[in-house]
């Protein structure tokens, strides 16, 4: 029983550390690999519970994923380029004309999830919140003038925010709306 408690606390001590989130890291792997069966690079789905809002993921292979959640003013044209599975049409357009406010985009380095401290020279993943509020996920808050709560906070805002867009990829992907472009 003792040896069982100490490593409960072992555990916690270990991952009190680690950086917040992490849930992006599995559903990022499972979403390429439906991603790579199907033949594509690019995935686009309307968001589950609010209407006019889209997600899409562009994979560049071996480099990153690049991700983008938003609101589409002509939402109709949209959907009409899901029925069609053309995805990179979705995912430019969401790029080029998606409403700035509540829009969120990431560069996922490595496409191995969010993590808010890399290792020492890897590649450093980036958010960007309204198209204007941009965060370098190198572990560096002050030079972008951030506290080390704010920096962590948003972190945390934009893993969970990454990984519901990540999981709502990943049900498309398997369901029927998810056929590739011809």
């Amino acid at each position: 029983m003792r040896y069982i408690s100490s490593l409960v606390v072992a555990l916690l001590l270990a991952t009190a550390t680690l950086p917040a989130g992490g849930n992006s890291a599995g559903l990022v792997t499972d979403v390429i690999k439906l991603m790579q069966q199907r033949g594509l690079d690019t995935v686009a789905a309307a968001h589950p519970t609010e209407p006019g809002r889209f997600v899409a993921a562009m994979h560049i292979k071996g480099v990153q994923l690049l991700a983008i959640s938003g609101r589409y003013a002509a939402p109709a044209l949209l959907k009409e380029q899901l029925v069609k599975g053309d995805f990179r049409k979705v995912y430019l357009d969401l790029n080029a004309a998606a409403d700035k406010q509540g829009r969120l985009f990431v560069t996922d380095s490595q496409a191995n999830g969010l993590s808010a401290a890399p290792a020492k020279n890897a590649p450093f993943d980036i958010s960007w919140r309204d198209m204007s509020a941009q965060v370098l996920y190198n572990n560096d808050w002050k030079s972008q003038k951030l506290t080390e709560a704010a920096y962590r906070k948003r972190f945390a805002d934009d893993e969970a925010e990454y990984a519901a867009l990540l999981e709502t990829l990943k049900n498309a992907l398997t369901g029927s709306t998810a056929a590739p472009a011809q």
